[in-house]
């Protein structure tokens, strides 16, 4: 393959964590910029909701409205970002929920062989991975193809990439939805795979070990892949034969775009006075309401009196069309 995909990956993985390092910085900014007023501002508007205020006395007791909606948002995202965490976490317990329901056979070293009857191969563990290959698989693949599903996932083990899955899942679960996002994150698991069989051909001295055997645990099992997780089995081929070239240009293009977005934000953050900004508007949203009590109780009652007609519409004597006899003052 005359890409090199373990140096993209690697690449594309510090991208990705330097966007999720960019955004908590974004966050913790903000958060550092109006939590003091924002707290103020909520005790402000408990104790006017204690005394049944009114919108407008709502709106005039908590002089900065906008803290509080900036604050309600900010809010909003770390308990997204909390509940990102809270899954890697989950992440972790199925997996070893996920092992525990397998019985060792045999291990050599890092590699364990488990007694089961589906075709996996797969490597788990966040601190210590290892690889995990089943008897049933071993019982079909041939010297060369077991040899090359080993490398592959050995090279897995050896980059840690569980862990590197587990944390680009997360920054992908506590980022807000944007353009190409979820393309972003799918790019990176396809260079993780190609990177891995990169190694095993380079190691194995022959890329048809790992073509065979993809395409075999393909044959034995669709539906439980984990050595070939990748679904698009010719395309993976043809890339492993050298016939076709993964494109990253625009992973890169929109991964770089978005860390530098977020960047500049957090910078506008700094050097703006955010909580200003937003008073200013809801100053204008104040006028507007306010605006409302233009409507007198003279105004009232001729609405009232209005509404309460038997006929609003009468016809008028020289057209025979209908007319109206609404008529604010």
């Amino acid at each position: 393959m005359p890409t090199n995909y373990r140096c993209q990956k690697d690449w594309a993985f510090f991208l990705i964590l330097l966007l999720g390092i960019a955004y908590l910085g974004l966050l913790a900014t903000l958060t550092f910029r109006i939590w003091p007023d924002f707290t103020t501002q909520l005790a402000l508007l408990a104790s006017a909701v204690r005394v049944n205020c009114s919108l407008p006395e709502l709106l005039s007791t908590a002089n900065q409205t906008g803290t509080l909606l900036l604050g309600g948002m900010v809010t909003v995202l770390w308990l997204k970002v909390s509940g990102a965490g809270g899954r890697f976490l989950l992440s972790w317990l199925k997996t070893q929920m996920y092992l525990h329901q397998f019985v060792a056979e045999k291990q050599d070293g890092e590699i364990h062989l488990l007694r089961s009857a589906q075709p996996i191969a797969f490597t788990a563990g966040f601190f210590r991975p290892q690889v995990y290959i089943s008897s049933f698989l071993v019982g079909r693949l041939t010297a060369r193809e077991l040899k090359s599903v080993v490398q592959h996932e050995t090279y897995h083990m050896k980059s840690r990439d569980p862990l590197r899955k587990a944390v680009v899942s997360l920054v992908q679960s506590m980022l807000l939805p944007f353009p190409f996002r979820g393309n972003i994150f799918a790019s990176y698991e396809v260079l993780s795979e190609l990177a891995a069989d990169e190694w095993a051909a380079q190691i194995t001295g022959n890329k048809l070990g790992i073509v065979e055997a993809l395409d075999k645990i393909l044959m034995l099992d669709e539906h439980k892949l984990q050595l070939a997780w990748f679904g698009f089995r010719h395309d993976r081929i043809s890339i492993l034969l050298g016939a076709e070239v993964f494109k990253t240009k625009q992973f890169f293009a929109a991964a770089g775009f978005a860390t530098l977005v977020v960047i500049a934000n957090t910078f506008l953050v700094v050097n703006t006075n955010l909580v200003g900004s937003c008073q200013e508007v809801m100053s204008q949203i104040h006028s507007v309401v306010s605006q409302a009590e233009f409507l007198t109780s003279s105004q009232t009652a001729q609405w009232c009196s209005f509404v309460s007609r038997p006929n609003l519409f009468t016809p008028n004597p020289e057209t025979g069309r209908l007319q109206s006899f609404i008529g604010f003052e």
